[in-house]
């Protein structure tokens, strides 16, 4: 982006008291530690980075100083992977104090009703993953309880923008994967990823019209699928220029209507 001046975003695996702190992180989460007790968020076993961005516009010499941070999630609910992982996902009082484990059913309800809920950020992105692949009924389940939980939890000024799931190469996968078949054997994966979509956009549509806390559900299958030849890397994963062109018409369409 031009004038735009950001650091690295270095991925970590843990997030406690120390982290913070040796790493200099830009934005430190805060967490209740029960009913009279309060400390930092923790994260085990997750990709998550932190980029600090400084923007200044040459017309007006103003500067905007933009933190993002990045959060993986699996599936369309995550539930913790073990009692190892809920033990370390929580609230750190200090930096000698064991952890208080969150009391949250699952992973997703604790990045939003705990992680994010201070400092509150502007703008969720939401990128549809590409690790589903469970029947569409136990995809629409999982679907309406985190519509639940975005009901609940994600309040103005904090806006959300879910990405659809973009297209997949099955030509490019190993052997397994390219016969798979999904849904009871009766579709192939583009035909999974669009009804998965179409689900998603179905049950949150409600939500995009009536609410002004969700922007828009941009559909990324149809804009991947005719450039497979040319962007995808494994089947999967695209490579690297397509992911910040994606982004750049996302920026504008938010930056035109003034969202």
């Amino acid at each position: 982006m031009r004038g735009a001046h950001c650091t690295s975003a270095g991925i970590r695996k843990v997030i406690d008291w120390t982290t913070y702190d040796k790493e200099q992180m830009q934005i430190i989460h805060r967490c209740r530690c029960g009913a009279k007790s309060s400390g930092r968020c923790t994260v085990v076993n997750r990709d998550s980075a932190q980029a600090r961005c400084q923007i200044r516009d040459a017309e007006t010499g103003n500067e905007l100083l933009v933190v993002i941070e990045l959060m993986t999630v699996v599936f369309a609910i995550d539930l913790f992977d073990n009692k190892p992982t809920r033990q370390k996902t929580g609230c750190q009082p200090s930096r000698r104090d064991p952890i208080v484990p969150t009391t949250a059913d699952n992973f997703h309800q604790y990045l939003l009703a705990e992680f994010f809920a201070d400092p509150v950020p502007d703008l969720f992105i939401l990128f549809g993953n590409a690790h589903d692949r469970s029947s569409l009924r136990n995809f629409t389940d999982g679907i309406d309880e985190f519509a639940a939980m975005v009901d609940r939890y994600v309040r103005p000024p904090t806006r959300l923008l879910w990405m659809s799931k973009f297209a997949e190469d099955v030509r490019r996968k190993p052997t397994y994967w390219r016969q798979l078949r999904y849904e009871y054997g009766t579709m192939s994966r583009l035909q999974y990823l669009n009804a998965a979509n179409r689900i998603m956009y179905e049950r949150m549509r409600r939500r995009f019209v009536d609410s002004n806390t969700l922007l828009m559900f941009p559909d990324l299958l149809p804009m991947s699928e005719p450039v497979l030849d040319d962007y995808n890397v494994d089947g999967v994963h695209m490579k690297g220029g397509w992911y910040p062109h994606v982004i750049s018409y996302i920026l504008q369409v938010l930056c035109t209507t003034g969202s």
